[in-house]
């Protein structure tokens, strides 16, 4: 919500709507404050698998995934690597296009975030190997 700002001047009086207006705006900074202060983190388990690098970072209402390193995608079909805990699940899903590349090619990786919560990859090259990427994608929760 924007903060609508008042006009004091010389014959401005401190009145109760004035002051409750004043409540309000300071209300509404602290309550941004608490969600920046709602952070959480959750990193995909290595085994027994190891997929990479991906790091969920949720701070107020946003997500944030840090990807580094993927590896052992095979090609032409999504690869579920993880899923997330509730609180880091969008409403709906979410579709990340992420590339990289590798020692004998370049990738492209479509990486996506359903609502309950499964982390997918879908590699999209013709080979299978470490693909170098680092990467970050956030959502919303709401």
């Amino acid at each position: 919500m924007a903060y609508s700002k008042q006009t004091w001047d010389t014959t401005s009086y401190v009145t109760p709507t004035r002051m409750n207006h004043i409540e309000d705006g300071i209300d509404s900074v602290a309550d941004i404050g608490d969600a920046l202060n709602d952070t959480d983190t959750y990193t995909v388990p290595t085994s027994p698998t190891d997929y990479g690098t991906f790091l969920f970072t949720k701070i107020g209402k946003v997500v944030y995934c840090y990807v580094e390193n993927v590896k052992n995608i095979q090609t032409g079909a999504y690869r579920t690597i993880a899923t997330l805990p509730a609180k880091f699940r969008p409403s709906h899903t979410w579709r990340f296009l992420l590339f990289a590349n590798g020692s004998t090619a370049d990738y492209t990786l479509r990486m996506q975030i359903t609502s309950n919560g499964y982390v997918q990859l879908y590699n999209y090259s013709s080979t299978t190997g470490t693909m170098n990427v680092a990467d970050t994608v956030s959502y919303p929760l709401v």
